[in-house]
Protein backbone atom coordinates (compact mmCIF):
# COMPACT_ATOMS: atom_id res chain seq x y z
CA UNK A 1 0.00 0.00 0.00
CA UNK A 2 0.96 2.93 -1.03
CA UNK A 3 0.26 6.04 1.03
CA UNK A 4 0.33 9.13 -0.25
CA UNK A 5 0.19 11.95 1.42
CA UNK A 6 -0.92 15.03 -0.82
CA UNK A 7 -1.00 18.33 0.85
CA UNK A 8 -2.79 21.25 -0.19
CA UNK A 9 -1.67 24.84 -0.28
CA UNK A 10 -4.65 27.41 -0.35
CA UNK A 11 -3.68 30.08 -3.15
CA UNK A 12 -5.18 33.61 -2.42
CA UNK A 13 -6.76 34.93 -5.42
CA UNK A 14 -7.31 38.45 -5.73
CA UNK A 15 -10.48 39.49 -7.76
CA UNK A 16 -10.60 43.23 -7.93
CA UNK A 17 -14.37 44.90 -8.53
CA UNK A 18 -15.64 48.24 -9.66
CA UNK A 19 -18.75 49.02 -7.41
CA UNK A 20 -20.78 52.02 -8.58
CA UNK A 21 -23.96 52.88 -6.34
CA UNK A 22 -26.35 55.94 -7.27
CA UNK A 23 -27.52 57.40 -4.69
CA UNK A 24 -30.66 59.57 -4.57
CA UNK A 25 -30.62 62.60 -2.51
CA UNK A 26 -34.21 64.49 -1.40
CA UNK A 27 -33.65 67.83 -0.16
CA UNK A 28 -36.85 69.37 1.53
CA UNK A 29 -36.63 73.07 2.01
CA UNK A 30 -39.16 74.88 3.60
CA UNK A 31 -39.93 78.08 1.58
CA UNK A 32 -41.97 81.17 2.65
CA UNK A 33 -44.46 82.91 0.17
CA UNK A 34 -45.49 86.17 1.70
CA UNK A 35 -48.61 87.31 -0.07
CA UNK A 36 -49.90 90.50 -0.38
CA UNK A 37 -53.43 90.99 -0.62
CA UNK A 38 -53.82 93.95 -3.25
CA UNK A 39 -56.87 95.43 -2.00
CA UNK A 40 -55.50 95.61 0.98
CA UNK A 41 -52.59 97.31 -0.03
CA UNK A 42 -54.76 99.59 -2.66
CA UNK A 43 -56.86 100.65 0.72
CA UNK A 44 -53.92 101.43 2.42
CA UNK A 45 -51.84 103.43 -0.63
CA UNK A 46 -55.60 105.36 -0.88
CA UNK A 47 -55.67 106.38 3.34
CA UNK A 48 -52.58 107.55 3.02
CA UNK A 49 -53.35 109.32 0.32
CA UNK A 50 -56.39 111.19 1.56
CA UNK A 51 -54.69 111.40 4.77
CA UNK A 52 -51.79 113.81 2.87
CA UNK A 53 -54.72 115.79 1.14
CA UNK A 54 -55.72 116.74 4.05
CA UNK A 55 -52.53 117.36 5.64
CA UNK A 56 -51.89 120.17 3.04
CA UNK A 57 -55.44 121.66 3.33
CA UNK A 58 -55.03 121.90 7.04
CA UNK A 59 -51.75 123.62 6.42
CA UNK A 60 -53.13 126.31 3.94
CA UNK A 61 -55.78 126.55 6.60
CA UNK A 62 -53.12 127.49 9.38
CA UNK A 63 -51.05 129.56 6.57
CA UNK A 64 -54.36 131.53 6.48
CA UNK A 65 -54.94 131.92 9.81
CA UNK A 66 -51.61 132.79 10.72
CA UNK A 67 -51.96 135.74 8.15
CA UNK A 68 -54.70 136.99 9.23
CA UNK A 69 -53.51 137.00 13.38
CA UNK A 70 -51.04 139.23 11.73
CA UNK A 71 -52.57 141.20 10.03
CA UNK A 72 -54.77 142.03 13.37
CA UNK A 73 -51.47 142.55 15.46
CA UNK A 74 -50.38 145.44 13.09
CA UNK A 75 -53.64 147.14 12.79
CA UNK A 76 -53.56 147.04 16.87
CA UNK A 77 -50.18 148.50 17.24
CA UNK A 78 -51.33 151.46 14.78
CA UNK A 79 -53.89 152.34 16.53
CA UNK A 80 -54.16 154.50 19.53
CA UNK A 81 -56.49 155.00 22.22
CA UNK A 82 -59.47 157.15 21.91
CA UNK A 83 -60.59 158.18 25.57
CA UNK A 84 -63.79 159.74 25.33
CA UNK A 85 -64.60 162.77 27.09
CA UNK A 86 -67.88 160.93 29.37
CA UNK A 87 -65.97 158.81 30.37
CA UNK A 88 -65.20 158.40 34.06
CA UNK A 89 -60.96 158.59 33.07
CA UNK A 90 -59.31 161.82 34.73
CA UNK A 91 -59.07 165.27 32.65
CA UNK A 92 -55.13 165.03 33.83
CA UNK A 93 -55.16 162.51 30.70
CA UNK A 94 -56.69 164.86 27.91
CA UNK A 95 -54.42 167.76 28.88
Amino acid sequence: MIKEVVKEIPVEVVVEKEVIKEVEVIVEKEVEKTVVDNSKAQMLQDTIQKMRGDLMDKDKQIKELEKKVESLVQSDLQRGAVYLRGSNLNDTLYK
